[in-house]
């Protein structure tokens, strides 16, 4: 062999250990990278979590502060209601026995600057039971192209609600073709739909006053 194809396979056979160390340091970086990707992407997703859950838990503590201290400072204000109202649950309410259709017990408590009664816990559900004693009542809710909505704008929740079993079913009367689209309250504080055009007593609810 002659020097220059000496010295030619030498380079060939360099180049190629070269190119085979080349192969398997890119090879060991990828696994480095993908692991490290891998360490990196847990360690963030652990640290969302956590972040999350100390903001869920930071988030449900100051609702709870919050609401504490708004009834405090009501209380401190000496809340109190006009003559024939009674005070409960940081709002005004009266219940009227006279009968009417829910369009026109909606029309009336508002001319007393008041709406039909919006039930926003079991607290409040629980009160107006006391208060009502075994009538049927309309409340402020009521079903709007499809959706239920309460009169004072309250958002509807699902999961504060309380229908009688299998309620609201939809009825219509066979006769007028009137869908049920009214809810009243019943005399164990459950809901049921009602036709609109029914009358019943109803209770009114405003804001309350201060000294």
């Amino acid at each position: 062999m002659s020097e220059n194809e000496y010295q030619n396979a030498k380079s060939l056979h360099l180049n190629t250990v070269t190119d085979h160390k080349l192969k398997q340091m890119n090879q060991k970086l990828e696994f480095m990278f993908i692991n490290m990707n891998v360490s990196v992407n847990a360690q963030m997703e652990f640290i969302s979590q956590e972040g999350r859950l100390q903001h869920d838990n930071l988030k449900s503590t100051l609702e709870r502060i919050s609401g504490w201290a708004f009834k405090q400072l009501v209380k401190s204000l000496d809340p109190i209601c006009e003559q024939g109202w009674s005070y409960s649950h940081l709002s005004c309410y009266r219940y009227f026995k006279d009968n009417k259709s829910f369009n026109n017990s909606k029309t009336f408590c508002e001319s007393k600057n008041s709406h039909l009664v919006v039930i926003n816990s079991a607290a409040e559900k629980e009160y107006i039971v006391e208060f009502t004693g075994n009538e049927i009542n309309w409340i402020g809710l009521s079903k709007e192209n499809g959706d239920w909505k309460w009169v004072d704008g309250t958002r509807y929740d699902l999961n504060q609600t309380y229908w009688v079993p299998g309620q609201p079913d939809n009825g219509r009367d066979q006769k007028t073709g009137e869908v049920e689209s009214c809810a009243t309250f019943r005399q164990n504080g459950l809901w049921n739909d009602a036709l609109c055009s029914n009358h019943c007593p109803f209770v009114c609810e405003k804001d309350i006053l201060y000294r």
